[in-house]
């Protein structure tokens, strides 16, 4: 029987928070089976966790990490993992991590410690998200799936590939790779109108007269 997808998000979850030989060979044996049977069985699964759970969790840093907001990857494993770094409205940082699920779908969750403990974040460069996306079908900034032909064949899509620093982008047309360059959206710019003074209006020294004005007569 496969295991549960609430199994294996927890698995996914114990494997980064911990790390060591022992961890290592527990990630070997469930690569191994997805490699022979195509899934992680739900024995194996309760077994893996099982194993991680008597192991200790990384330890964790004091303070936080100086690291500015946006995607980075990390290597775990065999496996790229792509993180997000994000300010809250309380000006605390928080990381996320992109989870592929099956059906072939993707989502971000909340990664605990990633501000804190990831040392090796690493920069998601433009050239590693199309290669992602080629591999996965999916949007490692959106994480949606990839549907339109153009970005089916870029990894990418044409707004998200905007949110990486890269200032050039490798794209596919015609089958070849082609260096483009992405210009970033301005921001708008609003221009005071400052009225001009108007000068005083002089009175007529010799204004008309009106009907029936007895006025100067």
């Amino acid at each position: 029987m496969q295991a549960t997808q609430k199994q294996t998000d927890f698995i996914r979850k114990l494997l980064a928070d911990r790390e060591g030989q022992e961890v290592e060979a527990i990630r070997t044996l469930l690569n191994a089976e997805r490699s022979s049977k195509g899934f992680i069985s739900k024995a194996m699964a309760s077994a893996a966790i099982k194993g991680l759970l008597q192991i200790a969790p990384k330890a964790k840093p004091s303070a936080a990490l100086n690291i500015a907001d946006g995607y980075y990857v990390r290597q775990e494993g065999a496996d790229s993992v792509v993180y997000v770094v994000v300010t809250s409205k309380n000006d605390r940082q928080y990381g996320k991590r992109l989870v592929y699920t099956q059906g072939g779908q993707a989502r971000w969750e909340y990664a605990r410690g990633a501000v804190y403990g990831l040392t090796d974040l690493q920069p998601l460069t433009r050239e590693e998200a199309s290669r992602l996306g080629h591999l996965h079908g999916i949007c490692v900034i959106c994480a949606r799936q990839l549907t339109d032909p153009e970005s089916v064949k870029n990894g990418i899509g044409p707004v998200c590939v905007k949110k990486l620093p890269d200032g050039t982008s490798k794209v596919i047309r015609g089958g070849k790779a082609t260096t483009v360059s992405v210009p970033r959206p301005k921001k708008p710019t609003t221009k005071k109108v400052v009225p001009s003074p108007r000068s005083p209006v002089k009175p007529d020294p010799n204004p008309p007269r009106r009907k029936g004005d007895m006025r100067g007569l």
